[in-house]
Order: C-alpha cells, then structure tokens, then sequence
C-alpha cells in the first residue's frame, strides 16, 4: 500500500521540520555584534567564542597551543562555510575585533601553509561586556 497525497507533509510541514530539526544555525547574541561595532564582525565574534568554550561534555574544543595559549586556528577562506563570512568581511571584521582589543591574531605556519591564527582576550571581551550591562 503506497501512501496517498493527504499521507504527505506539505512543504510548510516539511519546512517546520526541517527547521526545528536543522543544526545549520548559529546563535549571536546582540552583544556580540554591538561588541564588534557590525553585524559581520558580531557573527565571526560569536563563533570565534564558539570555538573557544568547552563542548557539552566539558571538552575544549581548540586543539592548537602556541606560545603558551590556545589559538583557533582557520583559513580565511574557510570562514564562508563556517559562518558564511567571505574572505574580504573576515579580514574586515578581523582587523575591527583586533582594533578592539577582542582578539589577538597571528601568522604562522600550520600543516605547511602560513595560517591565521585567533586568540580571544577573555579579559578585555569581559570588561567589554560587563560595560554594556551597566
């Protein structure tokens, strides 16, 4: 027996499901993107701390340590897939979370090639929250 077309989700049926079920989102809190003064920079912020706090299991999930600190480490271009940031807004949003203090960046070499690598100055990015909430 073969369903019939009433057995059949709409595509607002199968829409809701997909989205309640789809894992292909990211969470930005507006701090962030008043944080890093624009959009762009807010969403590369958000998942720049992603990658810094621990998993649901308490595991760390950066895995690079250089010069006595974790580092997120990630090719500009591989910020398209991440968050959908090109090449041109990641350096953009880069140098605006540096200017602030948020972050730290570095170039070295990683598996061969000369990488970006991302540190997050908790203190300053605490301070900077801790202001806005006044």
């Amino acid at each position: 027996m073969t369903g019939t077309e009433e057995d059949r989700p709409s595509p607002y049926q199968a829409f809701l499901s997909w989205a309640q079920n789809s894992h292909d989102s990211i969470n930005v809190r507006r701090v962030y993107i008043d944080l890093a003064g624009d959009l762009v920079a807010g969403v590369i912020l958000s998942q720049i701390l992603y990658w810094n706090l621990p998993d649901r299991l308490g595991r760390p999930r950066l895995r690079v340590q250089k010069n006595g600190r974790m580092w997120l480490v990630k090719r500009r271009q591989d910020w398209w897939e991440e968050c959908r940031a090109s090449p041109k807004q990641f350096d953009r949003a880069i140098a605006n979370l540096k200017a602030r203090g948020i972050v730290t960046v570095g170039k070295w070499k990683f598996r061969g090639s000369p990488t970006t690598f991302i540190g997050l100055n908790w203190d300053v990015l605490l301070n900077l929250i801790q202001d806005q909430e006044k």
